[in-house]
């Protein structure tokens, strides 16, 4: 039936939940699963700080997609 399947990620509780709906379809019809995900960020940062915590928030959001 479906042989792509197209999850968009911003980082939402709805999309965790979303996403492992999608793995569980995608294994049961053999399809390929992508995820997006878009982040609007400022040209430059303000300071150290705010480029450390930018980082910490990307592995807090994406760190355990990679253990799936």
């Amino acid at each position: 039936m479906f042989r792509k399947i197209l999850v968009a990620n911003d980082g939402s509780e709805g999309v965790a939940r979303a996403l492992l709906a999608a793995i569980k379809l995608a294994k049961a019809l053999g399809a390929d699963l992508h995820m997006t995900s878009v982040e609007e960020l400022p040209l430059f940062a303000a300071s150290v700080d705010e480029v450390i915590e930018e980082r910490s928030a990307h592995r807090r959001l994406y760190g355990p997609l990679r253990a799936l």
